[in-house]
C-alpha cells in the first residue's frame, strides 16, 4: 500500500510571509543607516520630493537614535577613521519657496558679567531652562538635562532637530517656533547651539550667495541676530554655544567664522553669553582629537567618525562647561 503521507502536496509558506520578512529587513536596515538617508534627503533640491523625504526620513532618525541603532554604524565609522565626505552638509543654493525677511542686528551695548547674576535657584522656586537647537544637541541636550535637574533646583526641556538651522528656514524656522513657544514656556535660560547645519550656500534677495564669502558672512548675521533678539524676547537669558574644532581642517575655518558671528553679536546684547567650546576639544598640541583625557586621566573617545558630533563622553564634557558657566552666573543671587 503505497504510503499516503506522500500524496499529500508539500506545505508551502504563503507569498505574504516571504513579503513580510523584506519588509522587516528593509524597515531595519532604514533604522541603521537613518542618519545617512536623512543627509541625502537633506541634500535634495528644493520642492514637493525633499520635504516628503524629509518627512519620512527625520522620524526615522530620530526612532533609530532612541533604540540605540545609529550606534554600529557610527563605531564601525570610528573604526575605519571614515568620516562624511561632506562635513558641513552642503546644499546647492536654490530660491526658498517662501523667503522669510531677515532682520537686521540691533545695536546695544554689551553687559558687565554681574549683569547675569541674578536670583539664586530655590526647590521652590527653580530655574527653567530651555535648551534648543540642531543635531549638535541630540546628546548634549540630554547631559545638560541630567546636569542641571540633578542639581535640584532647576528644571530643563530639550526641543532639536536633525538637519536644521538658521540658513534654511524651509525646512525648520527656529525664529517663528521659539516665538510661539516662549510664551508659553517662559524659560528663565535658553540654552541654544546652531551651525552644524548652517555651512551651505544661501538664496538673498532672489540670487544666490556662496557660502563663507563676505556677502554670506553678513547675510548669516541678520541670521543670528534674528535669533539672538527672538530667543530672548521673552525676558529669557540666552547661553549660545560656540562651535567646537572640527576634524576637517576647512570645516574647523569656517566654524570659526560663524564663532566670530555668534560673539560680535552676543556683544550687543546684555542678556546674551557665549559659551567656548574650543579649545574643550582640542589636544595638547591645539588640534583636533577625536580622543581626549577624561577627568580619571583616561583616554576616552569624544567625537563620533563624522569628526562633527559629540558621543556621549564629549556630550558630557561641553554640558559640564555649561552647567559651570550657569552655577556662577546665577547662584549669587
Amino acid at each position: 500500500m503505497r504510503d499516503q503521507r506522500r500524496l499529500q502536496p508539500r506545505r508551502r509558506s504563503p507569498a505574504g510571509h516571504a513579503l513580510l520578512v523584506v519588509i522587516i529587513a528593509l524597515g531595519l536596515g532604514s533604522l541603521l543607516n537613518a542618519r545617512a538617508l536623512e543627509r541625502t534627503a537633506g541634500n535634495l533640491p528644493y520642492g514637493p520630493t525633499r520635504t516628503v523625504a524629509m518627512a519620512v526620513t527625520g522620524p526615522l532618525r530620530s526612532i533609530s537614535s532612541a533604540l540605540l541603532l545609529d550606534r554600529p554604524r557610527q563605531a564601525l565609522d570610528t573604526v575605519l577613521g571614515r568620516t562624511d565626505s561632506d562635513p558641513e552638509g552642503v546644499v546647492a543654493a536654490t530660491p526658498e519657496p517662501n523667503p522669510v525677511p531677515t532682520v537686521p542686528a540691533t545695536s546695544t551695548t554689551a553687559a558687565p558679567e554681574e549683569d547675569f547674576r541674578l536670583r539664586r535657584p530655590s526647590v521652590s522656586n527653580p530655574l527653567t531652562v530651555w535648551i534648543i537647537g540642531d543635531s549638535l544637541m541630540e546628546l548634549l541636550g540630554p547631559s545638560i538635562v541630567n546636569d542641571t535637574e540633578e542639581s535640584g533646583v532647576v528644571e530643563s526641556e530639550l526641543s532639536f532637530r536633525f538637519v536644521s538651522g538658521l540658513v534654511r528656514r524651509d525646512f525648520f524656522d527656529w525664529p517663528a517656533y521659539a516665538a510661539e513657544q516662549l510664551p508659553l514656556r517662559k524659560p528663565d535660560v535658553v540654552v541654544a547651539m546652531f551651525g552644524g547645519n548652517d555651512g551651505q550656500d544661501a538664496w538673498v534677495d532672489g540670487a544666490p550667495v556662496e557660502r563663507f564669502t563676505p556677502e554670506w558672512i553678513e547675510f548669516y548675521r541678520t541670521r543670528v541676530a534674528d535669533a539672538m533678539d527672538t530667543f530672548t524676547s521673552e525676558g529669557s537669558k540666552l547661553y549660545w554655544v560656540a562651535l567646537p574644532i572640527m576634524a576637517n581642517d576647512l570645516f574647523s575655518e569656517h566654524v570659526q567664522l560663524m564663532n566670530d558671528v555668534y560673539r560680535e553679536e552676543a556683544a550687543k546684547r546684555p542678556d546674551v553669553f557665549v559659551i567656548e567650546s574650543w579649545e574643550l576639544f582640542t589636544d595638547e598640541s591645539g588640534n583636533y582629537s577625536a580622543y581626549l583625557t577624561n577627568d580619571d586621566g583616561n583616554l576616552e573617545l569624544m567625537r563620533y567618525g563624522d569628526g562633527v558630533h559629540f558621543t556621549w563622553a564629549g556630550a558630557r564634557r561641553l554640558a559640564a562647561a555649561v552647567f559651570e558657566q550657569m552655577q556662577a552666573d546665577w547662584s549669587a543671587g
